[in-house]
């Protein structure tokens, strides 16, 4: 089945986007994954294992220069005759110093590198869009390679230790390893549709980071200790290092289409006031904004608290009371990496089972404070591993590097000397900040929603709605909205977890007696292994707000798409009709739905449904009809854009794109519908025209050419009603003359005096003839007050054997659309396709 994939993302940075189809790589796409991933890797490696051996030759550098006359040589195989636990001792003294000066060095050292750091990954990935992925996965890949070249040389031939910082400013100036990360999201986002793939893809990079750190801690203690050097572990990370960037310049596939290469060239400055735009007041504008802000800085407390403690940490435990070698050091390293890394994502699926992200991001502050209190008074191996489990749960991305390394290395220098855990400390403390902040969010959050609780006198609730996507229930509270006041307040914001990106449905512009309703962004449905409920059926539900006397509801459809139930509350459909009579209503985007092969068109249920769009008395509801044409479906068309524009009587009606519809080379032209749809709007005083729609059928593209100025014309009472041309329609070798079919169904909108009747229409359904004289008889009643109306001539449909005259069901629809004195209705229609038919 052919399906139109434009307009995708409305984002304005990603308008231009070119799905994965259209991407031609040199590999197959799981090969190119593992290469980013590889890359990723590698860098992960180098970095981490340089950050734990200039951490530990830095103590041995400046041991070695300020005491020569010590026996330093066994400290870098890792002796704890180098550690000295006696406090009376001249060399337990020489150890206070010696962290002082390392602090500081550290200290410097994150400056010179996060500084210049902070603007260049601010910007790589904005000129990414312009130049190409490629050079932008390079420049941080080299700056690692040459600091830690520079590093590794600068060892070996025992150059001051003062001179290494500026090594830092080199890798700090290509935007380090959170410029590659970007540059990964970026070209999964490039190669893959939102859904299960991208979901995968993005967490295997993830795990390729947390594998990085865990080998490169484990495995760099054993080899200083085996080599009794420096220079070999940062060599190795050297080499490490290279392989990236060969895999970068030689294997990885450029994945910017040019069509998607963006020609404007936004400043630094630009993209700066771009970050911090989410800080003004318009970029709430449901006030929101002090909850982002004060997310923030729950944010901030919990990195300042976590991040800064690994360079301190390893002092920490290079001297009294713990002498840790380095073997020991990188196995500490290893496990907290790993509980950092795998433990807080387990642990947060087990509270996602009883609680909500507000307390998690509560007890991540609880755990912060635990960790650093325990590292803080501990004074044997198993308290420091016990803190380390605990800050599994809060470990949070690397955004505050710099000013938690330069705090932390501060607050120990200046500690040292009567307590050395009071750095832990004071990290315990930015935790507490933490929980005061997230309780602070709780009860505001808790008083916000109890301000949008309806205060009306009736309150009437819709079942809750569960939408399974990608394996995640999504409970969508429909209950707060569903009552007739005359102002609504908002619902919550409800997040579809679609392959990580997290799509806001803003509902909180509901649908009521306001002056202006705004639109939802365009919903992409793909369905096919990735359930995405339709967002605009969800979102009509709340419409149901309206007040009619008495509304009944279809029953649930299901439909069986690809092997997964997606239970379509018809009464989404009812809903549009809700909107009843706002002085403006705005259309929702176009839906596009990718339907796998087996679909069932549930035609009449939905027509049913559009009755609800008027106030009668009593309404009654066809049965469910199943649909199986050759396997191929008739997508439901009729039914996605009969949504929008049934809203009821506005201004003005915006066009839908065209509709190109292939179904396997048999397919029902439903023509009728398909202008239907946009004519039943209503009396418009001015409405606009579809574009030419195109139906593949058996290979012959018929341009139907429908002038909608002849048709719109007729929803209200024109002086004069013009023809449209006959349309022939080659359906399997034979032709169809529709002639002005349309013409008659749009008069059925409102109220005529006189109408004469048609000729009987014939549908040749395998080989039976059917005259359908009842539903042509209740038709022209309900036309228009035209003083003549031609008749058509006989319509005869024989389409492969198989065919559903829809007729009946359409023509039922329109005349409910208005207030007739007296509306008839048509018996419901079942057909049994392959030679049965009844009425």
């Amino acid at each position: 089945m052919t399906i139109n994939t434009e307009n995708s993302e409305e984002s304005r940075l990603l308008e231009n986007k070119v799905l994965f189809g259209e991407i031609k790589l040199k590999y197959s796409k799981w090969v190119a994954y593992t290469i980013v991933m590889l890359i990723v890797f590698t860098q992960c490696y180098s970095v981490v294992s340089s950050i734990s051996i200039m951490n530990q030759y830095a103590y041995y550098a400046f041991m070695n220069e300020k005491y020569p006359t010590r026996n330093t040589m066994q400290t870098v195989g890792g002796s704890d005759s180098a550690c000295t636990v006696n406090t009376s001792k001249v060399e337990y003294k020489q150890q206070i110093i010696v962290q002082k000066l390392t602090s500081e060095w550290n200290i410097y050292c994150a400056l010179a590198q996060n500084i210049p750091a902070v603007f260049i990954s601010m910007n790589l990935a904005s000129y990414s869009d312009v130049y190409g992925r490629k050079p932008f996965f390079l420049v941080p890949l080299i700056g690692t390679f040459l600091k830690n070249l520079a590093c590794s040389l600068g060892i070996y031939f025992k150059i001051g230790i003062q001179w290494f910082i500026g090594f830092y400013v080199i890798e700090g100036s290509t935007g380090i390893w959170a410029s590659t990360l970007s540059m990964a999201f970026c070209f999964v986002a490039d190669t893959t549709m939102p859904g299960k793939t991208r979901s995968f893809v993005i967490a295997l990079i993830e795990t390729s980071i947390g594998l990085g750190a865990i080998i490169s801690t484990s495995l760099t203690g054993y080899i200083i200790q085996w080599t009794d050097s420096y220079m070999y572990p940062e060599f190795l990370s050297v080499i490490i290092v290279t392989i990236g960037i060969l895999l970068a310049v030689f294997v990885l596939p450029e994945t910017l289409h040019p069509s998607r290469k963006r020609d404007d060239h936004v400043s630094i400055c630009q993209n700066m006031r771009n970050v911090t735009e989410c800080y003004t007041s318009e970029f709430s504008p449901l006030s929101k904004r002090w909850m982002f802000i004060l997310l923030i800085f729950i944010f901030i407390m919990s990195a300042f608290g976590n991040l800064g403690r690994p360079n301190v940490e390893q002092i920490y435990q290079m001297n009294s009371p713990f002498c840790w070698d380095s073997v020991r050091i990188g196995w500490y390293a290893a496990v907290r990496n790993l509980a950092w890394s795998f433990g807080s994502i387990a642990i947060i699926k087990l509270f996602h089972l009883c609680t909500t992200d507000d307390v998690i991001a509560l007890v991540g502050c609880i755990t912060c404070v635990a960790s650093a209190i325990l590292e803080g008074i501990a004074s044997t191996d198993l308290y420091l591993y016990l803190g380390s489990i605990f800050a599994g749960v809060a470990a949070v991305e690397v955004i505050c590097n710099m000013g938690a390394s330069v705090s932390a290395n501060a607050i120990y220098d200046a500690t040292i000397d009567y307590y050395k855990g009071m750095t832990f400390f004071v990290m315990a403390g930015y935790g507490g900040v933490g929980i005061i902040l997230c309780l602070l969010f709780i009860s505001e959050k808790k008083r916000t929603l109890s301000d949008v609780t309806p205060k009306a006198a009736e309150t009437k609730c819709l079942p809750t709605v569960q939408a399974n996507i990608d394996r995640d229930i999504i409970p969508l509270i429909i209950d707060i909205v569903i009552y007739r006041a005359a102002e609504i307040k908002c619902l919550p914001t409800v997040q579809a977890n679609i392959d990580r990106d997290i799509i806001p449905l803003i509902i909180d512009i509901v649908i009521y007696r306001a002056a202006e309703i705004k639109c939802l962004p365009t919903v992409q449905a793909n369905i096919d292994r990735e359930i995405i409920p339709l967002i605009i059926g969800i979102f009509t539900i709340h419409p149901i707000l309206y007040r009619p006397a008495e509304v009944k509801c279809s029953t649930t459809v299901q439909a069986n798409i690809d092997r997964n139930i997606i239970p379509l509350i018809i009464c989404i459909v009812t809903i549009h009709p809700i909107l009843y009579r706002p002085a403006e209503i705005k259309c929702l985007a176009t839906v596009q739905v990718n339907i796998d092969r087996n679909i069932i068109p549930l035609i009449i249920c939905i027509v049913t449904i559009h009755p609800i769009l008027y106030r009668p008395a009593e309404i009654k509801c066809l049965a469910t009809v199943q649909v199986n044409i050759d396997r191929d479906i008739i997508p439901l068309i009729i039914c996605i854009v009969t949504i929008h524009p049934i809203l009821y009587r506005p201004a003005e009606i915006k066009c839908l794109a065209t509709v190109q519809v292939n179904i396997d080379r048999d397919i029902i032209p439903l023509i009728i519908g398909i202008v239907i749809i946009h004519s039943i709007l209503d009396w418009a005083a001015d409405i606009k025209c579809l574009l030419t729609v195109q139906v593949n059928i058996d290979r012959n593209i018929i341009p139907l050419i429908i002038d909608i100025v002849i048709i719109h014309p007729i929803l209200y009472r024109a002086a004069e009603i013009k023809c449209l041309a006959t349309v022939q329609v080659n359906i399997d070798r034979y032709i169809i003359p529709l002639i002005i079919g349309i013409v008659i169904i749009h008069p059925i909108l409102y109220r005529p005096a006189e109408i004469k009747c048609l000729a009987t229409v014939q549908v040749n359904i395998d080989r039976n003839i059917i005259p359908l004289i009842i539903g042509i008889d209740i038709i022209h009643p309900i036309l228009d007050r035209a003083a003549e109306i031609k008749c058509l001539p006989t319509v005869q449909a024989n389409i492969d054997r198989e065919i559903i005259p829809l007729i009946i069901g359409i023509f039922i629809i329109h005349p409910i659309l208005y207030r007739p004195a007296e509306i008839k209705c048509l018996a419901t229609v079942q057909v049994n396709i392959d030679r049965r038919l009844s009425l």
